[in-house]
């Protein structure tokens, strides 16, 4: 089953790079991840290029929903178990961080990304005791 990604994003083909770049910075893979990199690189004045082997937002990217999210459940539960509390709300921490810098990122350079704030839930198939 594709992803609503795959199903209406119009991603052109790129030609094969046929020579060779002089650049600071390399960014492997032109997904989510690897476009956001050198858009905070290039505002940084740093001079870098995005090297993709397929197709711009192939990948991890094509199959995802690209919802952004801080509630990983069960993520702070290994890190509080694993490292304690105050890891688990560090990483809490930097994760609404990201979450409003792409809020900014998307108003300040006026992206029509449809970014929308929704309540989340998170629910079990089973009847089991909260972790």
């Amino acid at each position: 089953m594709n992803s609503i990604w795959e199903q209406t994003a119009q991603r052109e083909e790129r030609p094969a790079l046929k020579e060779n770049l002089h650049t600071d910075v390399a960014v492997i893979g032109a997904g989510m991840a690897g476009v956001l990199t050198a858009f905070l690189l290039r505002r940084r004045g740093v001079d870098c290029v995005v090297l993709e082997a397929a197709r711009i937002g192939s990948g991890q990217t094509a199959g995802t929903t690209a919802k952004i999210t801080s509630q990983h459940g069960l993520v702070y539960h290994g890190l509080i178990e694993r490292f304690g509390e105050a890891a688990a709300r560090q990483y809490a921490r930097i994760n609404q961080r990201a979450i409003g810098a792409y809020r900014r990122i998307a108003e300040e350079n006026d992206i029509d990304c449809m970014l929308e704030e929704r309540d989340a839930y998170t629910y079990g198939l089973t009847d089991a005791e909260p972790l």
